[in-house]
């Protein structure tokens, strides 16, 4: 473990160098003035390219590292909606072992790792961006780990799109498939009534049928936790969205 995080360190000091020493460079052309557009769209490009190379990886922590990477670039700002090459990144990446399968010999599946999954999930909410829902709503209907899930469905909220109620009509078909199990998943069902309410804010409300009667039925499941049962009488309310 402690090597994994090691490596992640020296990738991401590797990757900022350029800019630092550009500041402390008086001689460097940067010194002169600010990059120009071109400049600032190669320097991306350089980031983009080794990123996607992590990401096509056969092994996992490299893959682990190309998530980590994006989360950095992200929370400094270099990564946003803007970026064309990322969602097809973090597409890949939350679909890795599911609808993009690497099997040695005819059935074992080598690639299946669910926590790549979620932390790609995760951040395709934060990013946005075209192509960013296509990618959460084929996660939803390709994977079937809860945590992989949870984070995707809580992502399409993030995002609040829902025209011709698409996203909404995924999350009540998960919820159904959810609750006619014996166990549903407690922590997806919260998280997918949180999407809701999120997804109703932002569109003045959900009247999306298959919904409300999915809310429903996790209201009157009795294999749910009774803190996940209230919350899905609260989301009904929300539905409304505005000011209701």
């Amino acid at each position: 473990m402690y090597r994994v995080v090691a490596v992640v360190s020296v990738a991401v000091l590797l990757l900022g160098m350029p800019s630092v020493v550009a500041a402390q460079d008086d001689d460097s052309p940067e010194a002169d003035g600010p990059l120009t557009i071109e400049e600032l769209y190669l320097e991306q490009d350089v980031d983009m390219r080794i990123i996607g190379s992590q990401a096509r990886s056969s092994n996992r922590q490299t893959k682990a590292l190309a998530l980590q990477t994006v989360r950095v670039m992200l929370d400094d700002g270099r990564i946003s909606s803007d970026n064309p090459e990322i969602v097809p990144i973090l597409r890949g990446l939350a679909l890795e072992g599911t609808a993009r399968k690497t099997r040695h010999g005819s059935d074992t599946v080598v690639n299946n790792y669910p926590e790549i999954r979620r932390s790609a999930a995760q951040l395709l909410g934060e990013v946005g961006g075209a192509g960013a829902q296509d990618a959460l709503v084929q996660v939803l209907r390709s994977d079937d780990e809860p945590m992989v899930l949870a984070e995707a469905v809580y992502a399409l909220g993030l995002l609040g799109e829902n025209d011709n109620n698409e996203v909404t009509n995924e999350i009540a078909l998960l919820l159904r498939n959810q609750s006619s199990r014996t166990n549903p998943d407690n922590n997806l069902a919260f998280a997918s009534l949180l999407a809701l309410e999120r997804i109703a804010s932002v569109n003045n409300g959900v009247d999306d049928v298959l919904v409300i009667d999915a809310v429903l039925d996790i209201a009157a499941h009795g294999a749910y936790l009774r803190a996940v049962r209230l919350k899905a009488v609260e989301t009904l309310y929300n539905l409304r969205g505005g000011d209701s």
